[in-house]
Order: C-alpha cells, then sequence, then structure tokens
C-alpha cells in the first residue's frame, strides 16, 4: 500500500477529532439513515393501505371541480 493513509485515518486528521468521536458520529448518521429507511417504508405502506379510500373520496368529490368551472 506504501505512504496511502486509510479512510478512517485520513477523515480523523481532516476533522480534528478522536477516532471515538468519529465513530461516534459515523453510528448516529448511520442510526439516522435506518429511521430514514424504516419511516419511509412505513408511509410507503400507510398510503398502499388507505388508497382504495382515498380513491373512493376523490371520486365522491369530483362533481365539485366540474361545479366550480
Amino acid at each position: 500500500m506504501g505512504n496511502r493513509i486509510n479512510p478512517t485515518e485520513r477523515a480523523i486528521a481532516e476533522l480534528d477529532i478522536h477516532r471515538s468521536e468519529l465513530i461516534r458520529l459515523a453510528v448516529e448518521r448511520h442510526l439516522e439513515a435506518l429511521q430514514r429507511v424504516k419511516l419511509g417504508c412505513e408511509l410507503a405502506e400507510g398510503y398502499t393501505a388507505y388508497a382504495p379510500q382515498a380513491l373512493s373520496a376523490c371520486e365522491e368529490l369530483a362533481h365539485l371541480e366540474s361545479d366550480l368551472a
């Protein structure tokens, strides 16, 4: 590998922080990303579950749009 610095050591030097701080930040960021994915899945499930009711409501109210025109 020669004089190549590994990415962890480079980040520690660039950010001027301790290794444990870098690891804590990385874990926090990863957990936040996992939470966003989980929330996205939950939202998609909710939209899918309520899609028939939403479509029905739109169809029931569609005549109002033509009345306003």
